[in-house]
């Protein structure tokens, strides 16, 4: 890296030697200047980060690099979840892979999931992984949750910019946010307004490769990290009634879909992993004491995607087995209640046929 520097250093120092002071007065060629300058640079930022294979490292790209790990040390089939906190607290995934094959599948499952990452940047860690990956992932389950849904500018509720903002905030996805807010999918006209100002910020300052010289890295280099996030001790103190309460409510199916980008996100990420060669895609949702977060993904499955695999934790069987202190907070599991979500999990898995 600190030879790209001084190489494009030397560059803009020699481009500055060449160039004639403009004269006195003039506007236009000064700031025609800057922005071919300004887009040259960008252009020549990008194709060294290219060539060199230098990106932002954000959390996921320690995650993306665990799983391509396992994935090159091991012929099984693979079985991909892709989430946020719920599903990264939530999921074991060693030991989803050891009860699995007691029931006689030969997959390996593989959380990569990260803390606050909305549908974008997680379709941007699964495409990693899928670009560099020696071989497509057997099953895929995407996990669908209520507030990623209703948020499409959801990085701006967590990480304003930070790497992890504007590593995500390329054109597509701006597209989608955009798409999302046109359709309400933010909080009221002020929050929406909000997520224009942002999204245009962080598209710029990732059109313009800010910062991805000074603090890119090379993949290769990239510390591997499993998602897999136990937690033993509670962040938030929950009472036994506010547990047993909220875990006793279900609320009746309702069939519905998504919000309208929400829902084509979705459709334009089963193609894509269509064309890569995964078999089967399948949807989940981890569970939380709120009753109508269960419900979003319980009606989301019976109604927007009937036609796949969906498992909502939305069943007596596994909410009366949480009914106690095994929750880190209101939507995260400690790893005791990980056990027995992953546990149940790997029932449904057999039973539903998700992997047949």
């Amino acid at each position: 890296m600190p030879i790209l520097l001084f190489l494009v250093g030397i560059g803009a120092l020699i481009i500055a030697f060449l160039i004639r002071a403009p004269q006195k007065g003039g506007v236009f060629i000064p700031a025609l200047s800057f922005v071919v300058g300004l887009v040259i640079s960008a252009f020549g930022i990008a194709t060294l980060s290219r060539s060199f294979d230098v990106q932002r490292t954000t959390e996921f790209d320690h995650f993306v690099a665990h799983s391509l790990e396992i994935t090159d040390n091991t012929d099984a089939p693979i079985a991909l979840f892709l989430g946020a906190s719920l599903s990264r607290n939530a999921i074991d995934d060693q030991l989803l892979t050891q009860l699995l094959r007691e029931q006689g599948y030969p997959h390996q499952a593989i959380n990569l999931s990260l803390q606050g990452s909305s549908l974008q940047e997680r379709n941007k860690a699964l495409q990693e992984y899928l670009k560099r990956a020696p071989r497509a992932p057997d099953i895929v389950f995407l996990s669908v949750v209520q507030e990623f849904d209703e948020l499409s500018a959801y990085v701006f509720k967590v990480a304003k910019f930070s790497d992890r903002a504007i590593d995500q905030f390329d054109l597509p996805s701006a597209q989608w946010a955009g798409l999302g807010i046109v359709g309400g999918s933010c909080y009221g006209t002020v929050g929406c307004i909000k997520d224009i100002v942002f999204g245009g910020i962080h598209l710029s300052l990732n059109s313009l490769n800010v910062g991805l010289l000074s603090g890119g890295e090379r993949f290769a280099d990239v510390e591997t990290l499993p998602a897999y996030d136990p937690q033993t001790k509670p962040r938030e103190d929950l009472s036994d009634q506010d547990i047993v309460e909220g875990l006793s409510e279900i609320l009746p199916i309702q069939a519905r879909n998504g919000p309208h980008w929400a829902m084509s996100f979705r459709a334009m990420q089963r193609d894509q992993l269509v064309q890569a060669g995964v078999r089967k895609i399948n949807y989940y949702a981890p569970p939380v004491i709120n009753a109508d977060v269960r419900g979003y993904t319980q009606n989301v499955c019976a109604g927007e995607l009937k036609d796949f695999t969906c498992i909502p934790a939305n069943s007596a069987e596994l909410l009366d087995q949480l009914k106690s202190q095994l929750w880190f907070d209101s939507e995260h599991l400690l790893v005791d209640g990980a056990r027995i979500y992953t546990e149940w999990l790997a029932k449904q898995i057999d039973e539903s046929g998700a992997l047949k």
